[in-house]
């Protein structure tokens, strides 16, 4: 498969579960069943540079974070990208 630009890159059908995920987005009515947020509360001060360091370390490691979906004939494929730490934001 060619990535914009021309790059060639390696891509993989999706798995069971990935396939079942995509069927909730496509058939449910609010289109939320992937989307699992998460709230911590802490008593302690936070060192907030520290914990978006963290942040920013465990996207460029984790292939989840890397993981693209592309469609070509029907068919979903993932593919690996490259990493993009952009969106931590502090409220």
């Amino acid at each position: 498969m060619r990535a914009r630009g021309g790059v060639s890159r390696t891509s993989y059908d999706v798995t069971p579960s990935q396939q079942l995920s995509l069927l909730n987005r496509r058939f449910t009515v609010h289109k939320q069943v992937v989307n699992i947020a998460t709230a911590v509360t802490l008593d302690e001060a936070l060192d907030a540079a520290r914990l978006e360091a963290a942040l920013r370390l465990t996207i460029l490691r984790w292939d989840a974070f890397g993981l693209r979906f592309t469609r070509r004939f029907g068919r979903v494929r993932q593919h690996f990208a490259e990493r993009e730490t952009l969106g931590i934001t502090h409220i």
